[in-house]
């Protein structure tokens, strides 16, 4: 799992369908923030065993509060990952 604290990079992840460069796709790209922040991280995640929604539950921890899935490969864009987009990227 790799956390990211650059809103922009994450739309353009978003944006490409979750590729970045010569980077391996992740499996799912999940929205948090840590308590007392206002900003959101993001979580990505290369693929696994593990089903979408037991990597939110795994998320759900003291230091991770309001977990979300953006996007996922099997699925894609979520409408919070849409809305992440419209928020963050480079035209939001």
């Amino acid at each position: 799992m790799a956390t990211v604290d650059d809103t922009k990079a994450i739309a353009t992840l978003l944006r490409n369908d979750g590729h970045y460069e010569d980077d391996p796709q992740p499996a799912v790209i999940i929205k948090y923030f840590n308590p007392g922040s206002t900003l959101p991280l993001a979580a990505v995640l290369y693929p696994s065993t593990a089903l979408e929604h037991e990597i939110v539950e795994l998320l759900k921890s003291p230091f991770v509060e309001d977990p979300n899935v953006l996007w996922t490969k099997d699925k894609g864009l979520t409408e919070l990952g849409r809305t992440w987009i419209d928020n963050y990227g480079d035209d939001g």
